[in-house]
């Protein structure tokens, strides 16, 4: 999982912030660079921030948010027909950014990637691009059909990708009155990504069942991204907007029928957008938040391993992950869909420093897969979902979110909607 901290905060905070709402402290004061809303302030991620809480001062030194090597550690459960998804979250994240290069990397054991660019001379916005990614997850899956497994189905796999590729980088505008940082960029690339699949039966798969073909695959991958978002002290997001599009067009080669699909596809197509953002709450100060987000995507040719994974867990407020949607109450990456569009909607309400907390609501459409009349067919089904998301300052200079989601349109049983909570904790090293 992608980290979603990016400030060191000081143990001593955490105790003046917890004394604050204990013993309702009046409003801390604040003098910060770029303050816009009198002594109450907002601490921008990797900016000196001095204020008081409880009569104590504190002091956060400014960091290069163009060096981060930051840890995530977590878990999310979501609720299903047959008991209870636990996922852990553990990952190492590392962004390091230069005038000569960009180096970004997610190290998440049985989930890896890199993405290494450089430009073509120095001073130049067109530049060279290298990737590589690994997924193997280390236990089989079964395919979930109305939510429910199908163990006869169960399949160990897992794919590793390469990438080379040319395109262009350049400093994104944000929301007037505030400070670009170096994850402020928009990006506009094209790669030719090798691709190989492997496939094993599960332990729980059915006698006749015939597995997926590993197999090779070719792809050509183009992206248009700007972020021109600015973060609070935690890295989520405060001000501006952010929008992009991404396309792939694949060909597989050694492909054959097999149990789930009896006539595979060798091509395939997908694109999807989106657009994340930040909007004032009417007259009230900075410490008042609305995020909202689209994410719209679709694709032909599509099967389970190709298709888009949606699902729910942690915000991906990251550069890099903004193009994830979230669904509230669903494990993460559960479904895979061929086309969807979810909107999300969120206000968040900075009470005190380092405390952030407010409801979420979201609505989506996307193609799942269902049983009618002993096939497995694919509907559009509309789902909502609510929930509250609350993020504070945590020992060893660390960040904890907590997040709670339920889904009316997931069932865990015909009278009751599927529920998530997710607690996650990082880090900056």
């Amino acid at each position: 999982m992608r980290s979603l901290c990016r400030a060191r905060v000081a143990f001593s905070s955490f105790v003046f912030a917890v004394f604050a709402v204990a013993l309702g402290a009046a409003p801390a004061t604040a003098a910060a660079p770029g303050d816009t809303d009198g002594p109450r302030a907002t601490p921008r991620a990797g900016r000196a921030f001095h204020t008081t809480v409880a009569d104590t001062p504190v002091a956060l030194p400014a960091y290069d948010r163009g060096h981060i090597t930051s840890w995530d550690l977590g878990v999310a459960t979501s609720t299903t027909p047959q008991g209870v998804d636990v996922l852990p979250l553990l990952a190492l994240y590392l962004f390091h950014r230069t005038d000569e290069q960009l180096l970004r990397a997610v190290v998440a054991v049985v989930s890896n990637e890199v993405l290494l660019t450089r430009p073509w001379h120095k001073g130049a916005p067109a530049e060279w691009l290298l990737s590589a990614s690994m997924l193997a997850p280390p236990v089989a899956l079964a395919p979930r059909v109305d939510d429910v497994d199908r163990p006869r189905q169960e399949l160990l796999s897992g794919e590793l990708r390469a990438g080379l590729g040319l395109g262009a980088r350049g400093r994104a505008a944000v929301a007037p009155g505030e400070q670009a940082d170096v994850d402020n960029m928009w990006e506009a690339n094209v790669t030719v990504e090798p691709v190989f699949r492997w496939f094993f039966p599960g332990e729980r798969a059915a006698p006749d069942f015939v597995a997926p073909a590993s197999h090779r695959a070719l792809q050509v991958h183009g992206a248009l991204r700007f972020d021109g978002l600015t973060r609070n002290l935690f890295g989520s997001n405060h001000a501006g907007v952010a929008f992009g599009v991404r396309a792939t067009a694949g060909v597989r080669a050694g492909v054959t029928p097999w149990s789930g699909d009896h006539a595979p596809s060798t091509m395939w197509q997908r694109g999807n957008a989106w657009l994340v953002g930040v909007a004032p709450v009417g007259p009230l100060p900075e410490q008042h938040r609305l995020l909202y987000s689209l994410h719209g995507a679709f694709g032909l040719g599509l099967d389970r391993f190709t298709a888009f994974a949606v699902g729910g867990g942690p915000p991906r407020d990251e550069t890099f992950a903004q193009d994830v949607p979230l669904l509230p109450g669903a494990s993460i990456d559960e479904y895979p869909t061929t086309r969807h569009l979810i909107g999300s909607l969120e206000y968040r309400h900075e009470p005190i420093f380092f405390f952030y907390w407010g409801p979420f609501a979201s609505v989506a459409i996307l193609d799942r897969e269902h049983e009618l009349k002993g096939h497995v067919v694919r509907t559009d089904d509309v789902v909502s979902a609510a929930g509250l998301r609350m993020t504070t300052v945590f020992l060893f200079s660390s960040r904890i979110q907590l997040q709670y989601g339920i889904n009316t349109g997931l069932l865990q049983t015909p009278s009751a909607p599927r529920q998530e909570l997710t607690v996650h904790l990082s880090g900056r090293l």
